[in-house]
Formats: structure tokens, C-alpha cells, sequence
């Protein structure tokens, strides 16, 4: 009778050491993670016609607040297995899909428009705001 005595003592402290355990080990990496604003922007991709690709037609996307066309490109491709070829040195678009700049059609390059308007600043310079159309376009010259 003695050792069941001691044999529930001994089940009871275990499972009170568990119980313990388990609330200790309360949601704590959601502290560490500091809270990100983001925005909500549209993107389009216009490939050339000869390129034979669907058009990319105003996908909704979220990236982070303050984020440069740059940034947000680069995300849009890897989250939707694009390939995106970007010169880090002159800070341009160089490539979208396979279709680059100068080597797939000799004439013609990748530019971009926000909410309509052609760019001509290095797309590491220009944050995109909350409810922006990013268009992406392959074009002889400027649109």
C-alpha cells in the first residue's frame, strides 16, 4: 500500500512539473518579433509581344512600409518564382522572366510607371505608398 502511495506522489509531481513546463514555455518568439507595417500595392508585368508570355495582369502584393520599386520587385519575383535580373551598380531593371535588357530583343528595355506615370529615377530611389499600381514595361523608349 506504501508503494502506491508513492508511486501517485511520484505521478503527481511529474505532472505537475509538466503542467509547469508547458505554461512556462508560453508564445515568447512572438515578443522577439518586432511588429512591420505594410502596404498593399497592384503589380503588372507587360512583356513585349514577340516575348510569347502572358501578360501579368494587376496582382494585388504586400511588402513591407517603405519599401523602394526595387525592393518590392525583387519580393514579387521570389515569392512568385520569377527571375528577376536587376544591376545593382546603376540600380535598373534588367531582365524580367528571361526577357532582358538589349540580348532578347535588340532594341528595347524594362521600365516602370507608378499609378500611370513613366519613371526615370534608379528604382532603388522611389518608395512605393500604400495603393500604388506598379507597372512593369518592356518598351523602345520611354511611354
Amino acid at each position: 500500500m506504501r508503494t502506491n502511495l508513492l508511486k501517485k506522489t511520484l505521478l503527481c509531481l511529474l505532472a505537475a512539473i509538466a503542467l509547469f513546463a508547458l505554461c512556462g514555455c508560453g508564445d515568447k518568439n512572438n515578443q522577439d518579433i518586432p511588429d512591420v507595417d505594410s502596404i498593399s500595392v497592384s503589380i503588372s508585368v507587360d512583356y513585349p509581344v514577340k516575348a510569347k508570355k502572358p501578360d501579368l495582369k494587376t496582382l494585388p502584393f504586400r511588402a513591407e512600409e517603405d519599401s523602394s520599386v526595387l525592393q518590392v520587385v525583387e519580393l514579387f519575383g521570389n515569392v512568385n518564382e520569377i527571375s528577376i535580373l536587376v544591376d545593382t551598380t546603376y540600380s535598373t531593371l534588367e531582365g524580367i522572366d528571361g526577357v532582358i535588357n538589349h540580348v532578347t530583343f535588340k532594341a528595347g528595355t524594362w521600365q516602370y510607371k507608378i499609378n500611370g506615370e513613366l519613371k526615370d529615377k534608379p528604382i532603388s530611389d522611389v518608395v512605393l505608398k500604400d495603393g500604388d499600381h506598379l507597372e512593369l514595361v518592356y518598351a523602345k523608349e520611354p511611354q
